[in-house]
């Protein structure tokens, strides 16, 4: 169409074929494997720690950014609270089995039963499922693999499965 901008996308063969004016570019799934994959290689950094500055200042929780910049790195986006800004949901709305930014999203499902790479949270906090009730999570010092969201005092657990 002349003068205007057309954009199409189709699924096929579990792929995505995204075509604007014409060009065309393929983009597979993303798996739950490169999603524990790029959450691992940043255990023990402190990027994402409670004193560091990054994105948010000194002195604040940046778990729910640690969770957006891992599926970034993935090639996905996760929901933003702000279009006008690039601010990722919290740990509130991971935690909120009816939040209206992942059930608004066909790319989110809630899931009982988890999997690699799925998004853990309990509405205080957020984590990447990375193993057999594993998660890898930002912390007040740096980037862990752990049992959280697994220990048998965890309550109010939701998942969320991404399945672009």
């Amino acid at each position: 169409m002349k003068g205007s901008t057309a954009s199409t996308a189709f699924i096929c063969f579990g792929a995505w074929i995204l075509g604007v004016n014409g060009i065309s570019w393929l983009k597979t799934r993303v798996s739950g494997t490169t999603i524990q994959k790029i959450a691992d290689r940043n255990l023990d950094s402190t990027q994402w720690s409670f004193k560091s500055a990054y994105k948010t200042g000194k002195d604040t929780n940046k778990n729910s950014i640690f969770v957006a910049d891992v599926f970034k790195k993935a090639g996905v986006i996760v929901p933003q609270i702000n279009n006008w800004w690039s601010s990722p949901i919290g740990a509130g709305e991971w935690g909120n089995p009816n939040s209206s930014y992942l059930k608004g999203n066909s790319c989110w499902s809630q899931v009982s039963t988890p999997g690699i790479g799925d998004v853990i949270s309990d509405g205080q906090a957020v984590a990447i499922v990375t193993g057999q009730q594993k998660t890898t999570r930002a912390t007040l010092e740096k980037v862990v693999k752990d049992d959280w969201g697994f220990l048998s005092d965890s309550q109010n657990i939701v998942f969320w499965h991404y399945s672009c």
